[in-house]
């Protein structure tokens, strides 16, 4: 059985009409909570998102490895810049992770469960400051700051009222 993390996900970029029912099939396979009951009031808000560059939080109380591997994938595949944060586990620590087109890979930093800040170690600025990577790897770290900002596990798990 695959360990299970609650984890929120926020996304931004066009997605062309002709995607979105895919796209929403995917989401939904991976349970994560989508904003809307149905594919027309779906297709609504990713006009909105689209119109406005308005990124689209989703979130999942149970996610596979505190992921989204599919979701993550058509992002990927479809040029849809994504942050993704999880609450950790009692084996792993919180996670950011972060792409963007143009990046081969997603990065990965550890972060915390408040706020999905990405953070490096002592160890790891070392390493940036004598490869001269650090100043790129900090504009990296302000752009997933940036979109993971709307991610707060208080959304995965509200308080009930």
């Amino acid at each position: 059985m695959t360990d299970r993390s609650s984890a929120a996900i926020t996304i931004t970029g066009v997605l062309p009409a002709s995607l979105i029912d895919n796209f929403i099939a995917i989401a939904l396979d991976e349970n994560l909570v989508l904003p809307f009951d149905d594919g027309d009031e779906g297709s609504a808000i990713f006009r909105a998102i689209e119109a406005g560059n308005e990124p689209l939080l989703l979130t999942a109380n149970e996610a596979a490895g505190g992921q989204f591997e599919n979701t993550e994938q058509f992002c990927r595949e479809h040029g849809l810049t994504y942050s993704r944060g999880d609450d950790g586990h009692s084996t792993w620590t919180p996670t950011v992770v972060y792409w963007e087109p143009g990046m081969e890979q997603p990065r990965e930093w550890t972060g915390t469960v408040d706020n999905h800040v990405p953070h490096l170690s002592f160890t790891q600025i070392q390493q940036h400051s004598a490869a001269g990577t650090l100043d790129a790897e900090l504009a990296l770290m302000a752009r997933a700051n940036a979109l993971t900002g709307s991610l707060s596990m208080s959304a995965v798990n509200p308080t009930p009222p």
